[in-house]
């Protein structure tokens, strides 16, 4: 099986200040579509993402399932969280955990898969479980110099992007 794996926070939607509340996430333009795109190629989309305004207590988990059910409306077909804000959590981005996790349940071949993501700390988990890693230029753009990388191929979002594996 393969998937395209997605960041969530400027991949699939705008991340200002923080998205603590259901009433402030508002997917980016053609997120839909791009998801839609995934699925033609023969994809699965799934997201995995740190959402570390939980362990903070900023962010409840009744509002990140609603923000989460939003995303499965538009196809999304497996969500994975790290919600802890320690940098030593086996579960939090780069380390690869959850990506173990996704390709076990989901009997993924990681090396034909594809990640999406707009940070370096995106991009270093993704290249150390060895998929092939897309840089998007919205949101952190992969400006944040977290981590040393370089990307396989850039794109200026997931919806421009999806149009070449369509």
């Amino acid at each position: 099986m393969r998937a395209v794996i997605l960041d969530r926070d400027w991949v699939l939607n705008e991340e200002i200040g923080g998205v603590n509340k259901f009433k402030d996430f508002k997917l980016l333009p053609n997120t839909a579509e791009a998801i839609k795109n995934i699925h033609d190629a023969w994809y699965l989309a799934i997201v995995i993402t740190n959402q570390s305004a939980i362990d903070k207590w900023k962010l409840t988990w009744d509002e990140l399932h609603k923000m989460e059910q939003v995303l499965y409306d538009i196809g999304i077909d497996a969500i994975f969280t790290c919600p802890h804000y320690k940098q030593n959590c086996p579960c939090r981005k780069p380390k690869t955990y959850l990506f173990k996790r996704a390709a076990i349940r989901y009997k993924l071949d990681l090396s034909e898969c594809y990640t999406v993501g707009d940070s370096t700390r995106d991009i270093q988990a993704w290249h150390d479980a060895w998929t092939k890693t897309v840089w998007v230029l919205t949101g952190k753009g992969c400006k944040d110099k977290e981590c040393e990388i370089t990307p396989d191929e850039f794109t200026t979002n997931l919806f421009e992007w999806t149009k070449k594996i369509c």
